[in-house]
């Protein structure tokens, strides 16, 4: 986010999220945290950065700016709407918006108290407010569990003997959501703006099973 911090668009220009990041990037090394591979939720260097990038995209659409290209996940994320993410990543999956107004605008971006925030200061929008609407089309129901039996001991502090088990990742519903915004002049709606469809793909439950027999006790 402090890439964004003090940038400054002039009309018409276009901005890359990648290109920002690229050219204002201070070197520090990337921290590992949760990225979606293969629909999965894992560990990887650099997770989150999405977070930086949805907090722009939402100030960008909410400051009435174009968007040209955003792109949503493949699992819902838990910090915005649904249908209002915008993922990026390092092969070419980027987030592209225009400033379409006639004068410059500015971007102020931080973080304080574990949020994000982004502000966009520029022409006043003469009693235009826009406000977020998402929704939902379908519910997505997650296919069956997935039963691994632990024969490389991977939870033996848990789970020994079979018909023993150890839930690793739990399900969740898949969505299909429609997203828009709803312009408002001086505190009347005044129109209903369709911005996208996205569908959410369900996540499958997978559960460890314990491989060894018990055996019975004497009497």
């Amino acid at each position: 986010l402090k890439c964004f911090n003090g940038l400054v668009v002039m009309p018409d220009e276009k901005v890359s999220f990648q290109d920002v990041v690229n050219k204002n990037d201070d070197g520090q090394p990337y921290k590992e945290a949760v990225v979606i591979v293969n629909g999965q939720f894992t560990k990887g260097l650099g997770g989150g950065i999405c977070q930086a990038s949805t907090t722009i995209y939402n100030a960008a659409l909410m400051a009435g700016l174009e968007i040209i290209s955003v792109h949503h996940h493949s699992l819902p994320v838990g910090y915005v709407q649904k249908g209002f993410d915008a993922m990026v990543n390092d092969s070419g999956v980027d987030l592209v918006f225009r400033n379409n107004t006639n004068f410059p605008v500015y971007f102020k971006a931080y973080t304080y108290n574990n949020f994000a925030y982004a502000e966009v200061y520029g022409q006043s929008l003469n009693g235009i407010e826009y406000k977020k609407l998402s929704k939902q089309i379908e519910v997505i129901e997650p296919p069956n569990p997935k039963i691994v039996p632990d024969n490389e001991l991977k939870y033996i502090d848990k789970i020994k003997y079979k018909g023993e088990y150890f839930t690793e990742r739990y399900a969740q519903y898949g969505y299909k959501i429609s997203a828009y915004l709803e312009v408002y002049e001086n505190g009347k709606l005044k129109e209903t703006r369709y911005i996208r469809t996205n569908t959410y793909s369900p996540t499958q439950s997978i559960i460890y099973e314990g491989v060894q027999e018990k055996k019975m006790q004497e009497t």
